[in-house]
């Protein structure tokens, strides 16, 4: 039997260079310590330095990772190149606020029902990436109306084949995936990354923080996984988007159960 073991966290490092050599070293090291080889790792790599569309190049491999950021950044392109288009999705997410406040299904009160805007997230301020993360969440049925509508009725030839595209990939549930763990990552981790920010920084301040968000991602790591997949399956029956069995056994090669020699399992957040 053959068990992948998928970790999602295993250190925090200080860098000075952001390069994608320069990380892709750092990357290695941390890996070496838990006797891991590189060459055999799936991994995604992150520059918080630069734009959130900048994977590390090693990253580049794999085509889930690459392919969400691809997506996104083109669904990005697609609403924001048009005020109009912006101020659509803004209206579209304002009947779907009114339409969940007459079903009793969000929560009144003092800024809970803000219209959000869908801002590119600044180059330096890693803050503005989770905000990002959460607008995209939370305007998820508009940006799917506005991108439909688009698809239908886009006045040229490669609008339309970018909103089909960006339309397909949203409701895919690998993208929903992702966000979900992205928003569950930059969360337990905004704080720290909003302090390191600050120059004049308390070095035992920042020495506490970052071991106490060590520790609330090893909680993540080791007992999280059950809490967080159940947020995607709520999300993906909410939103009608096809879940796969988690419980299934994984295939490889073309994914006929023919050529499965081995009952291979995925041991996750180990």
């Amino acid at each position: 039997m053959m068990v992948f073991y998928v970790n999602v966290f295993f250190d925090i490092v200080w860098v000075e260079d952001t390069t994608a050599s320069a990380l892709q070293k750092e990357i290695k090291k941390v890996l070496d310590l838990h006797e891991l080889c590189i060459d055999k790792m799936r991994c995604q790599g992150y520059d918080g330095a630069s734009n959130m569309q900048a994977l590390v190049s090693a990253s580049k491999e794999v085509a889930t990772i690459w392919l969400f950021f691809s997506s996104l950044n083109s669904i990005v392109n697609v609403i924001r190149a048009s005020p109009k288009r912006h101020t659509e999705l803004q209206v579209a997410q304002s009947m779907n606020i009114v339409e969940l406040l007459i079903a009793g299904e969000r929560e009144t009160g003092r800024e809970a029902n803000q219209i959000g805007t869908l801002h590119r997230p600044g180059a330096t301020r890693w803050s503005s990436h989770y905000d990002f993360v959460c607008d995209l969440i939370e305007m998820y049925d508009a940006l799917c109306t506005i991108l439909e509508n688009i698809k239908e009725d886009g006045s040229t030839g490669s609008l339309h084949g970018e909103a089909t595209g960006g339309y397909n990939a949203i409701r895919q549930f690998e993208f929903v995936f992702i966000l979900h763990l992205l928003k569950e990552i930059m969360g337990l981790t905004d704080i720290l990354c909003r302090e390191l920010q600050y120059k004049p920084q308390d070095i035992v301040n920042a020495m506490n923080l970052v071991g106490t968000t060590k520790d609330v991602l090893e909680k993540l790591r080791l007992n999280g996984w059950e809490t967080f997949i159940g947020k995607v399956d709520l999300f993906c029956k909410k939103h009608d988007i096809d879940m796969p069995d988690m419980n299934a056994q994984y295939k490889v090669g073309t994914g006929r159960s023919c050529q499965q020699k081995d009952n291979i399992t995925v041991d996750m957040m180990q």
